[in-house]
This record gives structure tokens, C-alpha cells and sequence, in this order.
């Protein structure tokens, strides 16, 4: 979005540019990019991602991918991209900087999105592996801080339901403490 972070973007993707795999441009969003086989959109909140995605027609192809790394807002981002028919195709937790982030491809595929509970939370992260150990902490951390609001303020309904969401992390995820 501005001339710094796309100077971030050609130091980062250097090699990729000089090969022609990769076309930095500095945009509202997608604004004047007519097509790419292959979107990276990176290191902004979900709500802004899944904006800038919503508002681009041309990505509305089964053979466009997508590249996302959300910084916040990841489960809204993950329900209004099945909302607008584009699937997670596959999902890494990675760790920068000792912080935890989820990375995903994504596609249109129009059809709907897996009815697993804890999609929205956990994406298509499976078990195993020290970095999707941390996401999960890490979104235990914040259900937990979400749960305790919800007590405080009195919201038992809501309380209860991040109290199982918590658990069947906790146990798809192999999470003791």
C-alpha cells in the first residue's frame, strides 16, 4: 500500500523479480492489476485482505491462487473468503520474529467450505509440529482472554461456547496446558 512496504516487498522477493516470476506494484489494493496467475497478499489485517479480495472480480477463477498471510482478523478472514466461494486449499503455521502467524493459499472454487468447528479458529492446520503447536497456544491465548470478557460482562451463552471451543482445541490439538 505504500512506497516503503513495496520496498520491503522487491528487497524480500529480489530474486523472484529478476527471474520475472514476480511483479511488485504499489496499489489501493488491486486497483490498476488486470490479472496474475498468483496474488501475495501479506502482513495486513484479514478485514483489509478479505476486502481487497472481495473487490477484485478477475480472482473469482478457479485457476488464480491466492498467497495470504493475515497479521490479525484471521477467522473473519477465513469465513468471508468461504462466503464469497473461495476455498483454503493449504495452510502452515510458520514462526518470525518469535511470532506465530498462519500462511494459506487459497482458491475460487464457489462451493462450500468444510463444516469443521473449528475452521474458523484453526483453518486447515493439522496437528503436529512445533510451529502449529504455537498457533494453537496462541489462539488459546486469545479465546481464553475472550472467555474471561464474556464472564465479566455476563454473556454465559458466549462464555460456554468459547469454553468448548477452547476444549476441542485443546484435544485436536494435543494442548494440556
Amino acid at each position: 500500500i505504500s512506497a516503503a512496504c513495496l520496498k520491503k516487498a522487491e528487497t524480500l522477493l529480489h530474486n523472484e523479480i529478476a527471474a520475472g516470476r514476480c511483479m511488485p506494484v504499489c496499489a489501493d489494493g488491486l486497483d490498476g492489476v488486470r490479472d496474475a496467475d498468483c496474488v501475495v497478499i501479506a502482513g495486513m489485517g484479514g478485514e483489509l485482505i478479505l476486502r481487497i479480495v472481495e473487490e477484485t472480480p478477475w480472482l473469482r477463477d478457479p485457476g488464480k491462487r491466492l498467497v495470504l498471510q493475515p497479521m490479525s482478523s484471521v477467522p473473519e478472514l477465513r469465513l468471508g473468503l468461504a462466503e464469497a466461494g473461495f476455498q483454503v486449499l493449504e495452510e502452515e503455521a510458520v514462526i518470525d520474529g518469535g511470532k506465530v502467524y498462519s500462511a494459506f493459499s487459497a482458491a475460487w472454487t464457489d462451493s462450500p467450505v468444510e463444516a469443521d468447528p473449528l475452521y474458523p479458529t484453526m483453518g486447515k492446520l493439522r496437528p503436529g509440529g512445533s510451529c502449529v503447536e504455537a498457533y494453537a497456544r496462541k489462539v488459546l491465548r486469545e479465546l481464553d482472554a475472550q472467555h474471561r470478557g464474556a464472564v465479566h460482562t455476563g454473556d454465559e451463552e458466549r462464555a460456554a461456547q468459547l469454553l468448548a471451543e477452547i476444549g476441542r482445541i485443546r484435544e485436536t490439538y494435543g494442548i494440556i496446558s
